[in-house]
């Protein structure tokens, strides 16, 4: 199981189609109570646990990062790049960064913002940045190759995540592999993929002036954005894909043999 979504849904989509998502996934202490679940976080694991799905149920197995693929590369790094990576969708809060950047921006930083990324709340955020008057600070990339978002990632100076609620933060931990420390929202999913005060900074969900305040706090010092980064790409390291394989093997070979039983 990737997440669930409860009540972040209602951020989402109209509410008849929340309603039917929240609903649905209320089905699942009913329907699936005596099976075996992989989840990709603790955050995942405690939802499950409050449907009444008992522990020895469940199996945390993170996704793993290619570090072969994201790696870093110090001479590309710029101090002042604010990046944020990711599909565009009302609840992932990329407004929340661009409230962000026009408080930083009116007290005169120097600093860059690029969006990358496409989805159907890119048209909204474009709007709010030119009302912002953020026009010569933020750029909206839209998709990008591979290549490019590797490369970018090994620019930044730091990634950015606002989503309400994740699985996990698979964007935190690429952009951490390439020495990229990243700020990130308290959220579920999220809280478990960053090390706060080491691999980058956790702010409360939603609270603008905080999260101005952990992205000027690194573009402040390129000491602490080196040091964040090397323990970053320590971190992403600790996560493989052999590791989370070999996790998923012993849960099929469990589920296996609980049915033969």
């Amino acid at each position: 199981m990737m997440h669930l979504f409860r009540k972040s849904i209602f951020t989402e989509v109209p509410f008849p189609f929340a309603a039917y998502v929240y609903l649905t996934e209320s089905l699942i202490p009913r329907c699936y109570k005596n099976n075996i679940f992989a989840v990709l976080s603790p955050s995942s694991k405690r939802d499950l646990l409050a449907f009444g799905i008992r522990d020895e149920k469940l199996t945390v197995i993170p996704p793993g990062t290619d570090t072969d693929r994201f790696r870093p590369d110090w001479s590309r790094k710029s101090r002042n790049l604010v990046l944020h990576v990711g599909r565009l969708k009302r609840y992932k809060s990329t407004d929340h960064l661009l409230e962000a950047a026009r408080r930083l921006a009116d007290k005169g930083r120097e600093f860059r913002v690029k969006i990358v990324g496409d989805g159907d709340d890119l048209p909204r955020l474009k709007e709010l940045s030119a009302k912002f008057g953020l026009q010569g600070v933020v750029e909206f990339t839209g998709f990008i190759p591979e290549e490019a978002k590797v490369a970018l990632y090994q620019e930044a100076a730091v990634l950015v995540e606002n989503s309400i609620k994740e699985g996990w933060g698979l964007i935190v931990m690429e952009a951490n592999a390439c020495g990229t420390p990243v700020v990130s929202a308290r959220s579920p999913g999220l809280v478990d993929a960053v090390s706060d005060g080491e691999t980058g900074f956790l702010y409360d969900y939603g609270d603008v002036p905080q999260l101005a305040e952990r992205i000027a706090q690194l573009l402040d010092s390129t000491d602490r954005q080196r040091e964040m980064g090397r323990k970053g790409v320590a971190w992403a390291r600790k996560y493989s894909w052999d590791g989370a394989t070999d996790a998923m093997l012993e849960v099929i070979e469990r589920t296996i043999e609980a049915a033969g039983a």
